[in-house]
């Protein structure tokens, strides 16, 4: 079996319908944090504080081995989530409607952490339900 790369998780990530940055996610590829993220925009900092804010490139993706970004993804699943997190890894819940409107229970396969496990449960999805609207 062929694991996708962090990189490749993120940039998933970021395509699915519904995505929005949230405060504290770090991004993938400056390691930069999201300090404030209003509709599709964020602000950023890179490093300590006193580093000053940043502009990036547009096409960010976020780091999805970060706790402060696994917290950040599980929000953006929406309310219904119920994730498990054991020694062999992580597997996230979602219990919502599907994108044709039917009642659905989505389980993401067992990943290896659990901003991943958000990712897969996203992904089986469509779409991330908590960042819509």
């Amino acid at each position: 079996m062929n694991e996708r790369t962090s990189e490749e998780w993120g940039r998933l990530a970021v395509s699915l319908p519904g995505w929005r940055w949230m405060p504290g996610m770090r991004d993938g590829t400056a390691g930069a944090r999201c300090v404030r993220a209003c509709d599709d925009s964020a602000v950023w900092a890179i490093g300590d504080w006193l580093s000053g804010w940043c502009e990036l490139e547009g096409d960010e993706w976020p780091d999805p081995d970060d706790p402060a970004t696994e917290g950040g993804l599980m929000r953006l699943l929406g309310r219904n989530v119920v994730a498990a997190v054991g020694p062999n890894g992580a597997r996230v819940g979602v219990d919502g409607v599907g994108a044709d409107g039917l009642p659905c229970n989505v389980y993401g396969k067992l990943e290896r952490a659990l901003g991943r496990a958000c990712i897969a449960a996203a992904e089986a999805l469509g779409r991330w339900p908590g960042g819509e609207g």
